[in-house]
């Protein structure tokens, strides 16, 4: 019997909103909101990208173009534009240097001839601006290496990396650069 309550027909209803907690939850909110206005004013305010001086124009626009008059423009152009030569192409550079220190053909019966060509007085552009020539892989120095590392226990593509590393250093040096 004691799990039924029974209500007397005549009994009105309370409602239970929490007492004061649910009073301060509200004033809260409302707290919360006025000072997010606040702050957006206040901002918008004293911001200096939001601020202009008396007297100014309101919008900047650009002058209209009419036919027959002259355009105000706020920059002064004076002189031709300056225009800036292309960029040589790297294969046209190389092929040049290729025939310029290359030696020309030379015949044994004039005595002009057997004299030394003169030496080039600069680099080749490609050595000049620090770009590697292409060497191919010293096959010894790499074979080396790599057996040297898969005795250590080295994974097969990490040793291969490192030989092949090792046999382009070799080959450059041997190379002269």
């Amino acid at each position: 019997m004691l799990s039924q309550v029974s209500v007397p027909p005549n009994a009105s209803p309370t409602i239970n909103t929490g007492g004061w907690v649910y009073g301060m939850a509200v004033l809260l909110v409302v707290l919360g909101i006025v000072v997010t206005l606040l702050i957006v004013f206040g901002y918008m305010r004293y911001a200096p990208r939001f601020q202009r001086a008396e007297g100014e124009p309101r919008t900047v626009k650009a002058p209209r173009v009419q036919p027959g008059k002259e355009v105000r423009r706020p920059v002064k152009i004076t002189g031709a534009p300056v225009f800036a030569p292309p960029p040589v192409p790297v294969a046209a550079s190389a092929a040049a240097t290729e025939a310029a220190l290359s030696p020309a053909p030379v015949s044994a019966a004039t005595p002009e001839a057997a004299a030394p060509a003169p030496a080039p007085s600069a680099a080749p552009p490609a050595a000049a601006a620090g770009e590697h020539r292409e060497v191919s892989l010293d096959q010894e120095t790499f074979e080396k290496t790599l057996a040297e590392l898969l005795e250590k226990g080295t994974d097969r593509r990490v040793a291969e990396g490192q030989a092949r590393r090792v046999a382009l250093i070799a080959a450059r040096k041997k190379a002269g650069g």
